[in-house]
């Protein structure tokens, strides 16, 4: 039973459309806060089934969940090209290769849709004036309307992130016992934080790891 356990709900999406808006994004970060090590942004470590979650403990006591699918990736871009490829714990994926275009906040990628038209990702944060460059998050919807982020870092490395669901609450934390609040619900769990890794143990002994999260 993990801390996400009375985290429940479906979200069904229709005639969704692309427009410049600014979603919460699964990178921005909590801030930490050097007088309490719990504070902040934490994510699991990677697995095989590339599934995850992401919490956020804020320094006023409330508490936010993400859990979907995670996944690391490895780019490049050449003129107009740009390569990708996924990295889990398996190994590395084929390459992919797709054509470009960035104006501005505006990502337009040649053609990889599910339907062949192109992909249109928006930018989460707007980038400077004149920043024609990749590096940043972005955010798209698929052909079946389910929104995805992409963080492409300044070092060749990129993130992708699914969310499925996203609960909210508060939290207290004290003689290294966790208790989070969710819906009028509290559950209550042993944790420790060593060398950036905080561990979460549940009710019935199962440890869960996660990592402290910066911005990408």
């Amino acid at each position: 039973m993990s801390i996400n356990a009375r985290c429940k709900g479906s979200v069904w999406l229709d005639d969704l459309a692309l427009t410049p808006l600014d979603p919460d994004s699964p990178f921005d970060v909590a801030p930490p806060d050097p007088s309490n090590p719990i504070v902040g942004s934490w994510e699991t470590l990677p697995s095989h089934n590339s599934l995850g979650s992401k919490l956020d403990f804020g320094s006023d006591g409330s508490f936010t969940s993400i859990l979907g699918v995670m996944a690391g990736l490895e780019y490049a871009v050449d003129g107009s090209r740009l390569r990708t490829s996924f990295v889990d714990l398996s190994g590395k994926s084929p390459d992919y290769t797709t054509s470009i275009r960035i104006s501005h906040d505006t990502l337009y990628r040649t053609g990889t849709d599910l339907l062949g038209k192109d992909l249109v990702m928006m930018r989460v944060h707007s980038a400077a004036p004149h920043d024609n460059t990749i590096g940043g998050v972005w955010w798209f919807a698929d052909s079946f309307g389910a929104v995805q982020f992409v963080a492409f870092g300044q070092n060749g490395r990129g993130l992708f992130r699914l969310p499925r669901m996203s609960c909210s609450g508060t939290w207290t934390a004290s003689g290294g016992r966790l208790t989070v609040t969710l819906n009028g619900s509290s559950a209550e769990r042993a944790y420790s934080i060593d060398k950036g890794v905080l561990t979460v143990t549940s009710a019935d002994g199962r440890q869960i790891q996660y990592k402290r999260q910066v911005p990408p």
